[in-house]
């Protein structure tokens, strides 16, 4: 994301005693679920289709069973896509032990941990590498948030503004009990 876009990230912050959680969220993603109605009710229909082509061909049953099972994996993935897009969010949570990133899906939460001692680096990354978006042929640079440990990396956030992440990073620093090198 180009310095002085839009961010696509809402970013609000919760002090509390002891933690500072971060939720980043995305607004208007609502609007994402008027073009996942129709995607899910023409991916349906092509269910719909393979199962009735199945039924009346004798001959190639074999090669429908696996076109079926093949759309309903996709089906599966193209779902959970688009359920991410419309409900998923993400969560930061900073103790000065460590940071944990939570990933919420509906009822499903997918946290990671790094230790406070692990943790080198917080930066805003102006283009994702990990990220590719193409239009006309062209790469569109992709923002993210990256939190880099000795083990791992923590990329969050796609989208997010580096205003927002001037803060994000200010409120992480100032909860971890970390020495941080001056750069």
């Amino acid at each position: 994301m180009p310095v002085g876009t839009i961010s696509k990230i809402r970013v609000e912050f919760d002090h509390g005693q002891g933690y500072t959680g971060v939720k980043l969220s995305r607004p208007g993603r609502w609007l994402s679920l008027l073009l996942a109605l129709p995607i899910a009710a023409l991916w349906a229909l092509g269910g719909g289709f393979g199962a009735l082509m199945l039924s009346i061909n004798d001959d190639s049953q074999l090669f429908f069973v696996v076109w079926l099972t093949m759309w309903g994996l996709g089906g599966i993935v193209l779902l959970l896509t688009l359920l991410w897009w419309t409900f998923g969010t993400e969560q930061l949570i900073v103790r000065s032990d460590g940071v944990t990133l939570v990933r919420r899906l509906l009822l499903l939460s997918f946290p990671i941990h790094l230790p406070a001692a692990e943790i080198a680096d917080l930066r805003w990354i102006a283009d994702d590498p990990s990220r590719s978006v193409r239009v006309n042929g062209r790469r569109i640079p992709q923002s993210s948030f990256e939190i880099s440990g000795n083990s791992r990396k923590l990329r969050f956030a796609q989208g997010i503004g580096k205003t927002e992440a001037d803060s994000l990073i200010a409120a992480v620093r100032q909860r971890l009990a970390v020495s941080w090198k001056r750069r």
